[in-house]
């Protein structure tokens, strides 16, 4: 038999109407009918997977719809795409199925928000023009490994940049100024590492005793304002509220840095 858009499963009922207008209509309603019962169980919910949903609410979530051009390769796909599923990010297959990508699958994207993906598939005729009209993103591909890579950069793209602490330098406490003008203390400082920041954030250790954490408010070399300063010069460092400095305390620099976020799979 020849002509038909996808491959039956096994187990279907073949039925005979009496033309193709026909044909197309009782496809159409159990395609729909199909559907609407798969998104029917999908959204029963028992009292544990509500609870589930409080507890992943935080969690972002990709959608997408798999078509491929036999079942085994279906099946591949979308235990490959299983594997990118994490803590920070969850991947939903909402729908799977076999043959090419049809207006169907368009619509179902745009109601759900998600993303068609084709493994060995073809578009089929003008849905390529309906997919854009909707802002629906088509992805063909031939090969698992392809597919698998750029959905995690997609899936990676939508988490939040991690903060990183990043080291920026070390200063001794050698002496400390009164101003004159106001209560605030200048603490009169040898960088012994890296760079002073104006605007970075800083602690103070006494000993084995952190003692402030806050930021650096002002920096003077001399009789200077400046912005940093680097090893092997002295300064005077003003902190963001806090006086209670000693000879010999150590101010550690330190700044965040935002670094893209990776899948924990």
């Amino acid at each position: 038999m020849v002509g038909l858009n996808g491959v039956p499963e096994c187990g279907s009922v073949l039925a005979s109407v009496k033309n193709e207008k026909q044909a197309k209509k009782l496809c159409q309603e159990r395609t729909a009918d199909q559907r609407e019962e798969s998104l029917r169980n999908n959204r029963q919910a028992n009292l544990e997977d509500l609870l589930r949903q409080i507890e992943e609410e935080a969690r972002q979530n990709l959608n997408v719809i798999v078509k491929a051009d036999v079942h085994g390769t279906m099946e591949a796909v979308c235990q490959a795409l299983g594997k990118l599923d994490s803590e920070k990010i969850r991947l939903n297959i909402l729908d799977r199925g076999v043959g090419g990508i049809t207006e169907n699958d368009v619509q179902l994207a745009k109601a759900s928000d998600a993303i068609i993906i084709g493994f060995h598939v073809r578009v089929n005729v003008g849905v390529s023009n309906v997919a854009r009209l909707a802002g629906v993103d088509i992805r063909l591909y031939s090969i698992i490994y392809e597919l698998t890579q750029q959905l995690r950069e997609s899936l990676e793209g939508m988490l939040q940049p991690e903060l990183r602490e990043e080291a920026l330098g070390e200063a001794e406490i050698l002496q400390i100024f009164d101003l004159s003008r106001s209560k605030d203390k200048i603490c009169g400082c040898a960088v012994r590492s890296g760079i002073m920041r104006v605007g970075s954030k800083a602690r103070v250790h006494r000993g084995e005793d952190l003692i402030y954490n806050g930021s650096i408010a002002s920096l003077r070399h001399f009789k200077d304002d400046v912005r940093e300063i680097r090893q092997g010069f002295e300064c005077g460092i003003r902190l963001d509220n806090f006086n209670d400095f000693e000879v010999n305390d150590r101010v550690e620099v330190y700044d965040y840095k935002e670094v893209a976020a990776k899948l924990d799979v």
